[in-house]
Parts: C-alpha cells; sequence; structure tokens
C-alpha cells in the first residue's frame, strides 16, 4: 500500500512538473524516488559500465524506481535519459 501510495505522489509530481511545463530532471527524479542521482543514471543508462557498484545495487535500485513512476513511465524516462533530454538539475 505504501508503496502504492509513493507511487502516486510521484507520478502526480512528475505529471505536474510536466504540465507546468518544469523540466524533468535526474534530482527531481531522484527526490521523488529516494534514491540518489547515480542509482537514477544507472537504472536508466544502457549498460554497467561507469558504475563499479552495478552487480551490488542495481535490481533494488530498479525495483524501487518502477515502484515509485511505474514500470510505463520508467521505460519513458530511460529512453529520454539516453536521448540526453533529462539534465542532472540544478543543486
Amino acid at each position: 500500500m505504501k508503496s502504492r501510495t509513493l507511487m502516486v505522489l510521484l507520478f502526480t509530481a512528475l505529471a505536474s512538473q510536466a504540465a507546468m511545463g518544469q523540466q524533468v530532471t535526474l534530482q527531481s527524479i531522484a527526490k521523488e524516488s529516494q534514491l540518489s542521482v547515480r542509482e537514477v543514471q544507472m537504472v536508466l543508462s544502457r549498460g554497467p559500465s561507469s558504475y563499479h557498484e552495478y552487480r551490488t545495487s542495481y535490481v533494488r535500485a530498479k525495483n524501487q524506481l518502477s515502484r515509485a513512476v511505474g514500470q510505463e513511465r520508467l521505460s519513458e524516462l530511460a529512453a529520454a535519459y539516453q536521448a540526453g533530454r533529462i539534465p542532472l538539475g540544478s543543486s
């Protein structure tokens, strides 16, 4: 139940950002999914090459992000990230 509520809140937050013309950033995704920016980058990237923690934390991070945004939105975010359309964001 808690993860479903979190997913609904995250989807609403990301949808409202897009509707208000605010750009979705890695930092906003990380904040809403309670992952680090590096973990979000690892999940959204094409491969494990530059992530030494890939073998130990990829599955956990992917499952947490998937629960937070939903599988369909995760696929959309991954495609956008790989195309260079999701910036890091400001600190």
